[in-house]
């Protein structure tokens, strides 16, 4: 004699409402707690979500006699038993998919959803002779439980459109789809034993897109549900989250260069080139000419101009160090982020810029007097330099000796070229043996314009100087 349970819950199948739980009298057991019973009414099942879990109902229309499954709660095994029957074991597989939390079961110490996949794989699902209607039904709707995937556009297999259920996510495994059309495969093998066969009409999914998401979704269930053991597709790419960084974007940069200010701890990279080297790639620093830089946040800083600026943007972020406050390391963020964000040629010196900023031992070096260096002279002269000073200091070739030559003045030209470029040559060598101190060349004066020479030569110099 059985009599309704006062705990209506058995540890699994929660959300489904359509449900009675028995147990048998005291006085026909010893102990009634290890006998218990679910009654589940056979009829249209709909779901729905709700919050995180699934609400169930079973409608049976008022029919007066009513189809029901009973399955009996064992603790020992951690599972619900049945008669064995395909049409029972496939209702309490399709139940158990439907009312699949992400957390496993008390009763079944794993998920919903693993169970039902463990039920569909099992030998009990093929123990027929025949499949009847009722229970291809119930396949379909199992197999139905996976989303349907199709490419949109279908010409470019680009992207995916998913028609997902009113499920959890994890509730709608791909395996439902691959078990259930197992288990109708060998129902049609078996037809051929009879006369006149059934025929089975199923739905199918794109293989390509049903491999893809077997190889992403396998992260989360155990190795043993892996029914799909297809490599994915060659055209699959991995797709990176945009909240990992990337060495290299200029995300990471702007993070880098703003988290190196407000921490006060700049670094170069062992592959950042010299800034020496960096500076003679611009040939030139200054002359700057206008005082429209500042340290706050403006359009400059996306398009800066690091050869002509160098030095205001130099004392501006001195100057916002010696104060040493928050406010200075802020506007300093958002210019110098600014510029290592914009990727233009001059933001590879912002790590300089903030080490002039941040580090005390430069606190005391103030930008020289000089606001402007010709960096292509170098730091010692050069020869190719010295003969292009001296040849641009030649006299016109009507002011020189050749002149007077009686010949045409094809032969002038060559001759003039001809003595320019010797000399130039002499004279050249002759500096440089003496620099930095020389005193006289001995120049032809008839061919060169002494002052126009000397003066080059002393700018020359004096840049030199400046450089060093």
């Amino acid at each position: 004699m059985y009599v309704i349970d006062k705990s209506q819950t058995c540890g699994t199948m929660f959300g489904l409402k359509n449900k009675l739980f028995l147990r048998p009298t005291r006085a026909n057991s010893k102990d009634s707690l290890l006998l218990r019973w679910v009654i589940i009414p056979q009829g249209e099942i709909s779901f729905r979500k709700n919050g995180d879990f699934t609400s169930v109902s079973i409608n049976t229309y008022d029919e007066q006699h009513v189809r029901w499954h009973e399955y009996t709660i064992d603790t020992d095994l951690g599972c619900l038993t049945s008669n064995a029957s395909p049409s029972s074991k496939l209702y309490q597989c399709y139940l158990h998919a439907l009312t699949s939390h992400c957390l496993p079961n008390p009763l079944l110490s794993h998920t919903s959803t693993e169970e039902a996949l463990y039920i569909l794989r099992s030998a009990l699902c093929r123990s027929f002779q025949r499949l009847n209607i009722h229970e291809a039904r119930l396949l379909e709707l199992i197999s139905s439980l996976m989303p349907e995937r199709i490419y949109y556009p279908p010409h470019l297999q680009s992207m995916a459109t998913v028609k997902w259920n009113d499920l959890p996510a994890l509730s709608q495994h791909h395996g439902f789809f691959q078990a259930a059309r197992s288990i109708f495969d060998h129902a049609r093998a078996l037809e051929v034993l009879y006369n006149p066969p059934t025929i089975f009409e199923t739905s199918n999914r794109n293989p390509s897109l049903l491999s893809q998401v077997a190889s992403r979704n396998k992260s989360y269930y155990p190795s043993d549900l892996q029914i799909l053991e297809q490599p994915s597709s060659p055209d699959n790419v991995i797709y990176r989250s945009r909240d990992l960084y990337n060495l290299g974007t200029a995300e990471h940069v702007a993070f880098q260069t703003s988290w190196s200010i407000l921490n006060g701890q700049p670094s170069l990279d062992a592959s950042s080139p010299n800034l020496w080297d960096i500076m003679n790639s611009w040939n030139s620093l200054g002359p700057q000419d206008s005082n429209h830089v500042s340290l706050h946040y403006s359009q400059y800083w996306l398009k800066f101009d690091g050869a002509q600026d160098w030095f205001m943007i130099y004392e501006l972020c001195h100057k916002a160090s010696i104060r040493g406050l928050r406010n200075s390391k802020i506007e300093m963020c958002f210019s110098l982020l600014a510029a290592a964000y914009s990727k233009s040629k001059y933001s590879i010196v912002v790590p300089f810029l903030i080490i002039f900023s941040v580090d005390q031992r430069f606190y005391d070096i103030n930008p020289p007097a000089s606001r402007s260096y010709m960096l292509s002279h170098g730091l010692t002269p050069g020869l190719t330099h010295l003969e292009k000073i001296v040849s641009e200091s030649a006299l016109p070739l009507q002011s020189t000796p050749v002149n007077s030559l009686v010949v045409n003045m094809k032969r002038k030209n060559e001759e003039y070229g001809m003595v320019i470029k010797k000399e130039s040559s002499r004279v050249a060598e002759l500096i440089l043996c003496q620099w930095p101190s020389y005193q006289h060349v001995g120049q032809p004066e008839e061919w060169f314009n002494k002052s126009y020479f000397d003066r080059s030569i002393q700018e020359y110099d004096q840049s030199i100087s400046w450089n060093v």
